[in-house]
């Protein structure tokens, strides 16, 4: 009896200190893509919102295997943060702050607001309207996969 016991002791303590290793993060951008595999053209299962928090299942190059919820894919590590952080409200004064994670891929290559003014008065004979026209343009995901169907594209772990 003494040692069942014993040994039911030691798997509640295992079962403990596994759970207390799974590492938390937070989503640090206002919309992240959970996604099937560990690119950016892999489909999407889901839209994980800003302060939402996802469990780390794994790590492989720039990209956390995640667990939301029930639902488990890939988060792009730039995305999330293991920081705490605070719900914004809706016109707050910190709303303003919250960026999407495609405006942080492109910050994290060097590219921001500042770049782009400076690019402008070295440039000022480009034709900068038709890059604020290509920049409203949104392609959905729907489009990138038939894109990627109609190329036969195969990239590995993207989308299929």
């Amino acid at each position: 009896m003494r040692r069942l016991a014993l040994i039911a002791m030691v798997a509640i303590v295992a079962v403990t200190a596994w759970a207390a290793r799974q590492k938390q993060m937070s989503v640090e951008v206002r919309d992240a893509k959970l996604r099937s595999a560990p690119t950016p053209i892999s489909r999407v299962l889901a839209t994980v919102g800003y302060t939402e928090k996802v469990t780390i299942l794994e790590e492989k190059g720039d990209w956390n295997r995640v667990q939301f919820g029930t639902l488990e894919g890939w988060i792009s590590k730039g995305s999330l943060t293991t920081k705490t952080l605070t719900k914004l409200a809706a016109g707050g004064p910190d709303a303003q702050l919250s960026v999407t994670s495609d405006e942080q891929g492109l910050a994290g290559k060097g590219f921001n607001s500042d770049v782009e003014k400076q690019f402008k008065e070295r440039n000022k004979e480009a034709d900068f309207a038709t890059v604020d026209r290509m920049e409203k343009i949104t392609v959905s995901d729907a489009q990138i996969l038939q894109f990627i169907k109609d190329g036969k594209l195969a990239v590995e772990g993207g989308a299929r």
